[in-house]
Parts: structure tokens; C-alpha cells; sequence
């Protein structure tokens, strides 16, 4: 399967093939997303945390699971 594929070239992006020219590996396209949006430093895990702390706290402790994420995606994607 894999012998009659064309080669990307060396200066291709990978992020843009997997988001949009990998339509013949639908599985390895979901794992290629997972891998490619982890992230690369501990800061921003370590300032999810920190907006998280924030945003959790005693005046707030009964929020659903999803209302927080809403709540983290509004505060991290702001403009």
C-alpha cells in the first residue's frame, strides 16, 4: 500500500498535510492531530494551571466539568 505513495518534499509543512492532504489515513490522521497539538513546554501546562486555580476557586467550586472548559477556552483564545 504504502509503495506507490508520492514522497513529500523535504521543505513540505507536515502540519498542513495532516490537516488537510491526508484523506487516505483517516486513523493516522486523528493520531498525527493528537501528537502535533500536545504541547511542547511545561509553561503552558503550567499556565492552564494557573488561569485554572483562577477560575476554580472556593466562591466557585460547584462548576460543571463542561462549563469550565468553555470558561478556559474563552480566557486562553481571547484577542
Amino acid at each position: 500500500m504504502f509503495e506507490n505513495l508520492k514522497r513529500m518534499r523535504i521543505d513540505s509543512n507536515v502540519i498542513n498535510f495532516w490537516k488537510n492532504d491526508a484523506v487516505e489515513f483517516p486513523i493516522l490522521k486523528k493520531i498525527a492531530n493528537i501528537v502535533l497539538l500536545a504541547p511542547i513546554a511545561e509553561t503552558d501546562v503550567e499556565r492552564l494551571f494557573s488561569h485554572l486555580n483562577f477560575i476554580l476557586n472556593k466562591y466557585r467550586s460547584t462548576l460543571s466539568g463542561p462549563l469550565l472548559e468553555d470558561i478556559m477556552i474563552l480566557r486562553l483564545n481571547k484577542v
